[in-house]
Formats: C-alpha cells, structure tokens, sequence
C-alpha cells in the first residue's frame, strides 16, 4: 500500500537542489482516518480521505464533521486532492474544487451544492494533482490539474480544458504548485512532484517539460509559501497535511514558517 506520511517539510532553492536548508515537524491538529488531501483558506479547511467520496470539514478548534459526497465511484483506489480558488482574476474565491481521476468537482463554500465543473482528456490512474495559479504572470490565474498518467492541463473559470504538456511514461506526478516568477531560471512554471522517480518536475506555460529539476525521495507535493502566511481562524495554523499512517491532519504554525516567504516547500 502507497504511505501518504507527509510529517516533514523541506525548503527547496533553485540555486542550491542539493542544499537543505529547513526542516519541520508539525503537530498534530486533528483526527481523520486515512486523510489524503486537505486544502485550507483562513476560514475553511477541507479533508479527502483515501478510497472515498466523502469530505470532511474541519473548524478552528479542530472538531471534524461532514462537508460533502463527490457524486460516482467511491470505492476503489481513487485519491481525491482539493484546492479552494482564489479571489483572483474572475474566479470567485472559497470555492472548494475537488479531483476524482479525469473530473474536477465544484462545492459550494457552505457544501450546500456540487456539480461536474471539468473533465481532462486523456486523464488516468488513480489519483490528480490540483493547484490555482496565484501570479498570474504566465497561466492567467487558471486552475492547474496534473494526472497520474502524465496529462498537465490548465482550467480556465468558465471550465474550459486545455491539456499544455502530457510528462512521458515512468513518472506519477502528484501535487503541483506555480512557483513565483523571479524564482531561479525556472521560476513562474508549474512544479509537480513525481513520486515515481523521486523528483520535482517543471512545465513551461509552453508545454516544455524539466523532467528532473531537483530530487527529493517520495516527494508528493510542492508548495508555495505566500508573502504573508495567515492563520486558519484561531488554530494558529498557517500550513496543514494529511498524516496517513497517523490518521491525522498535521499543523504546521506561523512561526514555523517564519522567514520562509516566497520560498517553496516539497513534502514527502
């Protein structure tokens, strides 16, 4: 069975791909049986958990209940990752989008309402990577998915799919980021972690492919820190995780990450 540990954090420079530079060890927050994604805004914090459709949400004081059920399979071995959009371009933001294999979901902030908001050409395995682009400089604020099968595609507010670049055979890309665009030569591309090979690969917004940017064992997703970390409501978390062999989400804190703005953290 894949782990899905994801308890340390490392601080990535383009300059240096063989320095470490931080390291982390967050505490836990709260309980979840088999949690695989979990994406957080400063007032919402949402939880995958492995083989099922159902979400969980999470309060700032770390009491889980029950958010919402993505429509089809769910049952089999199928990883569903989550993003909630931003306030830029013309998304509208706390939307929470989640991935089922080559379909994206669209749940209303309150999980009141889901609906079938994109489907990739192409998309297989069992699991997709989903980020939002937040420079805009280069993909236009777009949703960015990653398949396992090798499919990178952008997805504009309106749902329209575009498949930029397809990884080759032998890779499983998993949890992408757009890095910030002064960041090192390959800075403003999509980075997606590839479990497969060990490494962290960048696609150009021209479909170029760096398959082997920089190594980090098991790596599954990369992140950005943003300028000014928030904290979700009065947790004092400002980066959180889904522990899988522990059953939890872990909690990394402001102060965790402080001195890292800007910087991008690979986890695995």
């Amino acid at each position: 069975m894949k782990t899905r540990i994801r308890i340390s954090l490392i601080t990535i420079a383009l300059f240096a791909t063989a320095g470490l530079f931080y390291a982390a060890v967050g505490v836990p927050f709260a309980v979840e049986p088999q949690p695989i994604a979990v994406a957080a805004a400063p007032n919402q914090l949402i939880v995958s958990t492995f083989c099922s459709g159902n979400l969980a949400k999470v309060s700032d004081t770390a009491v889980v209940t029950p958010f919402g059920t993505i429509p089809g399979p769910n049952v089999g071995w199928i990883e569903r990752y989550i993003a909630i959009s931003p306030n830029l371009g013309t998304w509208t933001g706390g939307d929470i989008y989640v991935t089922q294999i080559n379909e994206v979901y669209k749940f209303a902030p309150d999980g009141s309402s889901v609906s079938l908001f994109a489907t990739i050409p192409g998309c297989g395995g069992s699991h997709s990577g989903i980020t939002f682009d937040h420079f805009g400089a280069n993909f236009n604020f777009d949703m960015i998915v990653t398949c396992e099968t090798g499919q990178v595609a952008r997805i504009t507010p309106t749902g329209t799919v575009s498949v930029i670049a397809t990884v080759p055979a032998g890779h499983e890309l998993e949890g992408p980021a757009v890095v910030p665009d002064g960041f090192g030569p390959f800075g403003g591309q999509i980075w997606a972690a590839d479990e497969e090979t060990g490494h962290v690969i960048a696609i150009s917004n021209t479909g170029v492919i760096n398959a082997s940017l920089l190594a980090w064992p098991g790596a599954e997703s990369v992140l950005v820190i943003p300028p000014n970390p928030c904290s979700f409501g009065s947790s004092d978390g400002a980066m959180f995780s889904a522990n899988y062999n522990l059953n939890n989400i872990t909690k990394f804190t402001t102060s965790d990450l402080a001195g890292l703005c800007g910087n991008v953290l690979v986890t695995s």
